[in-house]
């Protein structure tokens, strides 16, 4: 028996995997998808905070609009 965890963006709502397809939760986390970790205003930086995962499509989007290269992030 096999246990899958599936890491989804939180922007697409697509799964998360690596190039081969592997679904290793900790390899698709790190090698193929960014993490934002975000506290709302006056949360103490103590408490978890609100973890955003993107797809590497995401990110760039996200990085774009950042970046004031438009608003579509």
């Amino acid at each position: 028996m096999s246990i899958k965890t599936e890491i989804i963006c939180n922007k697409c709502g697509k799964e998360i995997v690596n190039d081969s397809g592997c679904y290793k939760t900790n390899y698709a986390l790190y090698r193929y998808s960014a993490r934002i970790q975000l506290w709302g205003v006056n949360e103490p930086r103590g408490y978890g905070g609100q973890r955003i995962d993107l797809c590497p499509k995401c990110y760039e989007e996200f990085i774009n609009f950042l970046e004031g290269g438009g608003d579509n992030a």
